[in-house]
């Protein structure tokens, strides 16, 4: 990468970050003090515990073991949550940059990095106590690794082993990262190699994420008496986006289920217990289960407002109550901006016939990344890990107006 382009990224993600952090001094509502006490208490050496002071493995572990990490160093501030948030908003920003001057050129680069870096949904979850920007950041800097593996050979190099723990890492924040090695067989393609190559590198990436996550899993053995790798709540989401009374999204599931009790029900066995009844109500409503799906896409990709909602107390005392509803209309156009033009450039590329390989391996991590927000349940941030890719695609064409050379 060129060296004044980063210098420049890195000046203008670091400016754009600090204004809006102090203009914003935002604290954490709902999940988001979960996850600052989670991670308040695991700096403090009291391990990861839920609401009730039991020993959690509900929750997938990794942003609060990443935010620990910075509280353990400054004390448990919402300020050290600001700037860990903020590093994972320039390593977004840089892998953008690197993945896409890879893939398409530098000046395709500059336009996405440029984006991304101004796009509200990023710049605002700096202040939000959430998982989305360590995700992502991870997400792309693991396709950059993965896409620069195939400069070689021989797939067992080091590149491929990066990769491999950058996607364990992002299973730790995450679950659903455990299977982007779907991507390798797409990538040995892409640049035109053996499939077996690509199916090669996708199990030793595979076997790299489950041993960066075998400490966690054996963890959980140790103290439950049951290997769970991430997290015991795949049943609870599959649950919570399909039953008779869902409403596709998120929702609170009853303590009684089916007429039985899962109060007291233990993490484990609730998780099997909800994961068994929701594959009931899919294998016996399967038209039902589609239907679900399209509003499930409805919901995850109608809107970008929440990075706005969750910090409803930071612009009403930084800035004023006033500005909380252009902010939030400004972020869905620009939404609609980016994904309109995504779609354009689709189009156009087909048309033109120079829909290539590349884009459609930037396609493919966008669908692999819609899975669960399609299959399981959905809300309107799950959509935020594809704005990346997404951004890729329409700087491809952008770029021919806009090079900011």
């Amino acid at each position: 990468m060129s060296k004044k382009v980063v210098t420049s990224l890195f000046i203008l993600t670091a400016v754009l970050s600090t204004i809006w952090v102090c203009l914003v001094p935002n604290e954490p509502i709902s999940d988001q003090i979960i996850y600052h006490q989670r991670s308040a208490a695991m700096a403090a050496g009291q391990g990861l515990y839920n609401d009730d002071a039991h020993i959690n493995m509900f929750w997938a572990p990794g942003y609060s073991i990443y935010l620990a990490a910075f509280y353990l160093i400054g004390g448990n501030h919402y300020y050290i949550a600001f700037l860990a948030n903020i590093i994972c908003y320039i390593a977004l920003v840089m892998g953008t940059f690197a993945l896409t001057q890879k893939i398409y050129s530098t000046s395709v680069a500059r336009v996405a990095a440029v984006a991304v870096a101004i796009y509200p949904g990023f710049l605002f979850y700096t202040t939000i106590f959430a998982s989305e920007l360590l995700f992502t950041a991870l997400i792309v800097w693991a396709a950059y690794f993965s896409w620069r593996s195939f400069d070689e050979d021989h797939p067992w190099n080091r590149k491929t082993v990066i990769s491999g723990f950058l996607y364990g890492a992002a299973t730790l924040v995450r679950p659903q990262a455990l299977i982007m090695g779907l991507l390798l067989p797409v990538l040995a393609w892409t640049h035109s190699k053996k499939l077996r190559q690509g199916v090669v590198r996708a199990v030793i990436v595979t076997a790299m994420v489950l041993t960066v996550c075998l400490p966690w899993g054996y963890r959980n053995y140790h103290k439950f008496g049951s290997y769970v790798l991430v997290s015991a709540n795949f049943g609870h989401n599959l649950w919570m986006g399909n039953n008779p009374n869902s409403t596709e999204g998120y929702n609170k599931i009853d303590d009684v289920v089916d007429g039985i009790n899962i109060k007291n029900m233990g993490q484990l066995e609730r998780d099997h217990f909800l994961r068994k009844k929701a594959l009931e109500y899919i294998s016996q409503h399967p038209w039902e289960y589609f239907k679900l799906i399209l509003k499930r896409f409805y919901i995850a990709m109608k809107s970008e407002s929440i990075s706005v909602t969750w910090n409803k107390i930071g612009i009403t005392n930084g800035l004023s109550e006033a500005a909380y509803l252009p902010l939030k209309i400004s972020a869905n156009l620009i939404y609609y901006l980016v994904m309109g033009t995504f779609l354009i450039s689709i189009i156009s590329k087909i048309k033109e016939k120079t829909f290539q390989r590349k884009d459609i391996f930037l396609c493919c991590s966008i669908v692999i990344l819609s899975v669960p927000f399609l299959l399981i349940q959905a809300q309107d941030r799950f959509h935020l890990p594809l704005i990346p890719f997404v951004i890729m695609i329409a700087a491809s064409k952008l770029s021919k107006f806009y090079s900011f050379s």
